[in-house]
């Protein structure tokens, strides 16, 4: 929340101050026309009131409202925050390479286990509002189509092996995977979806 004049904002406390100063003044001068009267009792036959008592309820109201009145002055207005766009939908097609080379074990287990803990990992996280899984060699091969439906992306993943391609289709083709993705994005089309590989 902001307002609309802040140099005003002193007036609350100025207010309330000024308030509680005339109330007791009154008061002060309650008690010595008390005093002029000869006591409470004629006084208060005289006045049909007790001056004599400090007026706590008059200076609490008094003061509230002061602050009200004051705030009110500086004019608060809330801030329009603007909405953030919704967020462009992501169609992810993982690819996994599956020739002989990811049988490596360069890194912790092997290349493959690796690529299956990643594929698991993207499921579970949400990464992508549609899915789709292949593995590629010298070819590639489509094991789940784009799906909103992870589950059936992490079915397939104990076929992630290198035992999938034959020992004649053990090269690396990037381009054969990058046109089945495109293939796959043409059978489920989605025009405002980001595509990524």
């Amino acid at each position: 929340m902001s307002v609309v004049r802040p140099d005003l904002l002193v007036l609350a406390p100025t207010a309330a101050v000024l308030l509680v100063l005339l109330v007791t003044l009154q008061w002060w001068r309650g008690r010595r026309l008390v005093a002029a009267y000869g006591g409470p009792v004629p006084a208060r036959r005289l006045l049909d009131r007790d001056l004599g008592r400090f007026p706590a309820v008059r200076i609490l109201a008094g003061t509230l409202g002061a602050v009200a009145l004051a705030l009110a002055a500086v004019e608060p207005a809330t801030e329009d925050v603007p909405t953030p766009p919704p967020p462009v939908p992501l169609d992810l097609l993982v690819a996994v390479d599956v020739s002989h080379s990811m049988s490596a074990t360069d890194v912790a287990g092997s290349r493959i286990e690796r690529a299956r803990a990643l594929v698991t990992s993207l499921v579970e996280e949400g990464t992508a509002d549609r899915i789709a899984l292949s593995v590629f060699a010298d070819w590639p091969f489509g094991l789940a189509p784009l799906t909103h439906d992870g589950d059936v992306v992490t079915f397939f993943g104990p076929w992630i092996t290198s035992e999938l391609m034959g020992a004649r289709d053990q090269g690396t083709s990037l381009a054969t995977a990058l046109g089945q993705a495109r293939a796959a994005w043409e059978r489920r089309p989605r025009e405002d979806a980001r595509r990524v590989v």
